[in-house]
């Protein structure tokens, strides 16, 4: 399809396309036993959910189904026995190695056989390759089908070598953890470190009071988990504190490398908008503007980055008009202290014993009076492993809440090396159901300090096939809230953002909690660039951290062996990539199932993005030059025009946000083929003047979301809102011309649960039938700003 250079697409392309007929199983991170236990639900289910008895002269498919079942399911039966031997026989580690490796090709061939059923269904229409998959892709199928399932014998044969003994199989929903949920506890409630905030604030105050003309620098150092970001926050937000600036800024530099990136950040904290376009020049005049006639505090979160001239740059551009200015670092390397202080840095210290017991009491019990003796001493106990970090107690506490007195003396008798948080931390990960450790591994590939969202993290998870889509997508995306609660739950990430519905929409992760999630399963994540390509061919999810594609690079050959790669990220770098580049990317790695290239640009979508058969996410945000979106990328359905065969193909899209199309004017009416959307997410689309009328097809929506749409008119056509029978919550912010509903939308009185209307300048009152909306839980119109 060719877009004209009016229809620049710059959505995120978060084509998390939940297609029950084409996802994978679970993601390499798990246990081999999970993984392939689930390979053998998706063979076993396989007849049924995809509707192979549809296809003509299929029974020799059948057959080699039913043959790889068995053969899969006498493995799966001594998996459970042969991971508790590999820590101790070497023989039987490299076994599982190799077994692994095999089943990720059972999956390919499985996927393979869901996405050619899935073209044949669509190709009806179309007669002659109709015919062609008709009568000759089952014989391909079950040719392959018996390939892998020979080799899949070999190999089982020789677990005759190693004794093991036969465990019962669990199925995926044996697995599904069922906890009570609980609200996340108030992080201001910070325990014992009042003197220190004390003495902090002391010397703040001082250094701005103080005449002189150079910028005072204080660092918070101490060890990761020791709580400096919580005893920063504590000062930074202190009443005494405020009143001796005329500015505060708040910038988290984590894993932040580079200076434009830096300056950005801090410029970011105050107006919410990224200028990281622009050259240093130009950033370093917005920081003039910005703080050049003002006593400032700016608090630099987290300096992980030990290249000295970097910082030292920083405090050159740095203003210091205004005397009295002051930089607050917290870091954890001694050497940045020593050299950008001015001020005696303050060493952090661990929690005394039982200030530490107060931080694990609390998410142990969750504010309840402790009752049960043998569980206190029991924590006690537990507690010394904490080694005085806050972080380690936390994490501990949420893992124990709810388990009976076993778990708690399952965790007791561990031994971890002191001054080890990631050991203690482990101890987290390892007490999870198997099904979220699977999850939980995947966040290794998004970046530290990154800020993720809630549906966009389950459509990651959907795409890596952990979330099984037996029962549909709509009950895969309810096992995603599922997990996504336990896991916030076990107090595993930080700096919550809630929306309007009083559900979590983001979150960031703690900088040891991503260490974790990378340690986990090192030999399967790489981060790589033209000069460091280091890549094996077991190496499953790539991670790309070449920051400036400004000048043409070329596709490093040695990442061929890692062609197997189911992820390929690019985030937080910026430049065009070449065409050339996308070519290589696009050909050696063609088992890809998530493919992200944000901020950075290219002008087309090369064509051999049809050639990825698994691919399900793909995320093409803050791009913005692309003109051309390739016919071949049959996926799609967030494209400006969409032929109607295309909209065929993505009927089980769940799941579909449209974001930062400056010149996008119009939605196309094959958006009403979506039958299973659940979730439509619109920003920044300032030219998007109405809805297609065939939006009023989506009868499965749940949840729609308008932000800053400057020319959006809801009235018209009137009927677009007319059959959005299960919608739940609705979300209009920055609409300018939007003044009330139509009547059609009252389709939506006996679902709707949550409606939001904020910055419409226009909106005048709700409509009389509101009054008819049956389910409302919730109305938020924040009063006006004169």
């Amino acid at each position: 399809m060719n877009v004209s250079s009016y229809q620049i697409i710059t959505a995120l392309l978060a084509l998390t396309i939940s297609l029950s007929l084409c996802s994978s199983f679970p993601q390499e991170m798990a246990e081999l036993s999970v993984f392939a236990t689930s390979i053998l639900t998706k063979v076993t289910t396989f007849a049924v959910e995809y509707a192979i008895n549809d296809i003509k002269l299929a029974c020799n498919v059948r057959s080699e189904l039913e043959k790889l079942k068995n053969s899969l399911g006498a493995i799966c039966a001594v998996l459970k026995d042969a991971e508790r031997k590999q820590c101790t026989t070497s023989s039987v580690k490299h076994w599982l190695e190799n077994l692994k490796d095999f089943v990720y090709d059972i999956d390919d061939v499985l996927d393979d056989v869901g996405t050619r059923a899935l073209q044949q269904k669509v190709g009806k229409g179309e007669i002659r390759t109709y015919l062609a998959q008709l009568f000759i892709f089952p014989f391909e199928l079950a040719r392959n089908i018996r390939k892998v399932r020979e080799r899949l014998n070999e190999i089982a044969a020789l677990r005759r070598n190693f004794d093991l003994k036969e465990e019962p199989i669990d199925t995926p929903s044996d697995r599904i953890v069922q906890r009570e949920t609980y609200s996340i506890v108030d992080e201001r409630k910070i325990v014992g470190r009042d003197k220190a905030k004390i003495d902090i604030v002391k010397v703040i105050s001082e250094a701005a009071e103080s005449k002189s003309d150079t910028l005072s620098v204080l660092p918070l150092i101490g060890m990761g988990g020791v709580g400096k970001t919580a005893l920063a926050k504590l000062v930074f937000n202190d009443k005494r504190t405020k009143e001796k600036f005329d500015k505060t800024l708040w910038a988290c530099v984590s894993n932040v490398s580079d200076l434009n990136h830096i300056v950005d950040v801090i410029i970011q904290s105050d107006s919410g908008e990224s200028n990281k376009q622009l050259t240093l020049e130009a950033l370093q005049k917005k920081l003039q503007e910005l703080l050049g006639d003002k006593r400032y505090l700016l608090v630099l979160d987290d300096i992980s980055n030990d290249n000295i001239s970097v910082w030292e740059e920083l405090m050159n551009l740095l203003p210091c008009a205004k005397s009295g200015s002051m930089i607050l670092i917290t870091t954890r390397l001694s050497k940045i202290a020593s050299v950008l202080k001015t001020i005696g840095p303050y060493e952090v210290p661990k929690l005394p014993h039982d200030e530490c017991m107060k931080v694990f009491a609390r998410y142990a019990f969750k504010g309840e009076k402790a009752k049960d003796t043998a569980l206190l001493k029991i924590g006690e106990s537990i507690v010394q492993k904490c080694d005085g970090l806050p972080l380690a107690a936390r994490t501990l506490g949420s893992l124990l809440f709810m388990e009976d007195i076993s778990k708690w003396q399952e965790v007791k008798e561990i031994k971890v090396p002191s001054n080890d948080i990631l050991s203690v931390l482990k101890l987290s990960y390892d007490a999870l159901p198997s099904d979220l450790r699977a999850c939980f591994a995947c966040l290794s590939t998004f970046p530290k300090d990154y800020e993720i969202f809630r549906e966009l993290l389950i459509m990651y998870w959907v795409a890596m096939g952990l979330l099984s889509t037996a029962g549909g997508s709509r009950e895969a995306i309810r096992m995603g809230e599922k997990y996504f609660s336990e896991l916030a739950g076990r107090s595993l990430f930080q700096d919550y953002v809630f929306s309007h519905d009083g559900t979590i929409s983001q979150i960031k992760m703690y900088n040891f909690v991503h260490d974790l999630a990378i340690s986990i399963a090192p030999n399967e994540h790489a981060t790589i660039s033209c000069e460091n390509f280091s890549a094996s061919k077991r190496v499953k999810h790539l991670v790309w951290d070449q920051k400036d594609f400004t000048k043409e690079l070329k596709f490093p050959k040695q990442l061929r062996r890692a062609r197997k790669a189911r992820t390929f990220a690019s985030r937080h770098n910026y430049g065009t990539v070449s065409k050339s580049f996308l070519e290589d990317l696009l050909t050696t790695f063609t088992c890809l199932r998530i493919l992200v290239f944000s901020e950075v640009e290219f002008e087309e979508l090369p064509s051999s993005i049809g050639n990825l058969k698994h691919l399900r996410y793909l995320d093409l945000q803050w791009n913005m030059k692309i003109k051309f979106l390739p016919n071949s990328l049959y996926t799609s359905t967030c494209l400006v025009q969409i032929t109607r065969g295309a909209a065929k193909r993505c009927q089980k899209t769940c799941q579909l946000e449209i974001s930062a199309c400056p010149m996008l004017t119009s939605l196309t009416e094959g958006l009403g083929s979506l039958s299973a959307l659940r979730d439509l997410f619109v920003f920044n689309c300032p030219k998007l003047p109405s809805l297609p009328s065939s939006m009023n097809r989506l009868v499965s929506l749940q949840k729609l979301v308008f932000h800053n749409c400057d020319e959006l008119d809801l009235m018209e056509p009137k009927e677009a809102m007319g059959g959005l029978k299960s919608l739940k919550s609705i979300e209009l912010v920055g609409l300018p011309k939007f003044e009330t509903f139509p009547d059609s939308f009252e389709s939506a009185a006996a679902s709707l649960e949550y409606l939001k209307i904020s910055d419409c300048k226009e909106f005048k009152k709700l409509p009389d039938f509101i009054q008819r909306f049956s389910s409302l839980k919730k109305i938020e119109i924040p009063e006006r700003r004169t």
